[in-house]
């Protein structure tokens, strides 16, 4: 089998505690040829959540005591997250390749920092647990100067601006509804700058009303 073969076979049959489950998972990758354990890092955190299994290869040993499972949670929550996030920053904003993200990431994995199998099966799992996991080089976006930005938004005040504010705060029965006279409204814009500052102010708009939203229900704790 391939190491695609092997990863699929192991999420689709396994079944116990998390941490067990990425202990063993971070063992397979190891025991792969060192060429391949970049890839297979990539196909593990592509499709390890996404597979349904049968529970049929059930992982009851642990390998953890609470001792060892809090120092290695302290040791990568330490050296391995920031690390982590740093990487997924640098290379995602440069449009990195995928197979060369994870070949990094791979490696940060099996840094010094990180003396034992234990850690080194944690951070797997924190890693492919990660909000920014599975990797996507986006790039960078579009920038510009606030001086620019400032001039669009005066250029969108008036009909555009306050017709979106409108159907934000009308209560429509469909999200479908709003989102297609908001896109509409994008649409309409004539460069690309526009609609990205346009779709800023929508974006800002949202933030504001979740923090509000969560402000609101911890005064009332």
């Amino acid at each position: 089998m391939n190491y695609k073969e092997k990863v699929a076979k192991f999420f689709s049959s396994c079944d116990g505690l998390v941490r067990n489950v990425f202990f063993e998972a971070y063992l397979l990758i190891e025991s792969l040829d060192k060429e391949d354990q970049p890839a297979a890092l990539m196909y593990l955190c592509e499709n390890a959540y996404r597979t349904k299994s049968d529970a049929s290869n059930r992982i009851d040993k642990e390998f953890y005591t609470p001792e060892q499972l809090e120092k290695a949670e302290f040791k990568i929550l330490e050296k391995f997250t920031p690390a982590l996030n740093a990487l997924i920053e640098i290379c995602t904003k440069n449009k990195v390749k995928p197979i060369v993200f994870y070949t990094k990431a791979w490696g940060l994995i099996n840094s010094s920092g990180l003396k034992t199998k234990r850690e080194r099966a944690l951070a797997l799992f924190r890693m492919a647990d990660h909000e920014l996991v599975p990797y996507r080089s986006v790039g960078m976006g579009l920038t510009m100067e606030n001086s620019e930005y400032q001039k669009i938004v005066e250029s969108l005040e008036g009909s555009v601006l306050e017709d979106t504010e409108y159907i934000l705060k009308i209560d429509y029965d469909q999200k479908t509804q709003r989102a297609s006279l908001l896109v509409d409204r994008l649409l309409s814009l004539h460069s690309k700058e526009e609609q990205v500052v346009y779709l800023s102010i929508i974006m800002n708009e949202i933030e504001s009303n979740v923090k509000e939203s969560l402000k609101n229900i911890l005064d009332r704790i």
